[in-house]
């Protein structure tokens, strides 16, 4: 799983958390692993950006489009 594949799932696992009835394990569940995708998300984007030149921008195209707004 690519760095913004982990960011799209921390976004779609936090949905899931609101479907969810409000304090249930289902609730914490899903806030959790989202909580971890969302880490490893920003280690992706931490490890691929560098003081010097920033992000590749096949890499950078790639987060733009998955932080990017779709509704």
């Amino acid at each position: 799983m690519t760095g913004p594949e982990h960011y799209q799932y921390a976004e779609k696992l936090l949905d899931d958390a609101g479907d969810d009835e409000l304090g249930s394990d289902a609730e914490r569940y899903h806030v959790a692993k989202a909580q971890a995708h969302a880490t490893l998300a920003l280690a992706a984007a931490t490890g691929l950006n560098d003081a010097e030149s920033g992000m590749p921008p096949g890499d950078w195209a790639a987060w733009r489009d998955a932080a990017a707004v779709t509704s």
